[in-house]
């Protein structure tokens, strides 16, 4: 992931965020929950700093932990699907 990637992921990310609380009603919910959060009104503050301070080198570590083990795949159909799938 070079930095122009993770620097574009990052606005993206904060972007989804922000656009969840535009109108007055999503603000208000979000006070609303605030009080019951161990983080309270600070919580979107802290989320989006978290997300500046995301480097790469986090990313390669986080995809070495998830993919560093076999992949298992579990597939869903009837048992003629599976088996004009032939998967054995």
């Amino acid at each position: 992931v070079s930095e122009d990637e993770l620097k574009q992921a990052k606005v993206v990310l904060k972007n989804a965020i922000l656009e969840g609380i535009e109108t007055r009603v999503d603000k208000t919910l979000l006070l609303s929950e605030s009080k019951n959060d161990f983080y309270g009104k600070e919580r979107l503050k802290l989320m989006l700093d978290a997300i500046d301070k995301v480097s790469a080198e986090d990313l390669r570590a986080c995809a070495n932990y998830v993919f560093s083990s076999a992949p298992v795949t579990s597939i869903v159909g009837s048992a003629n699907t599976l088996k004009a799938l032939n998967l054995s």
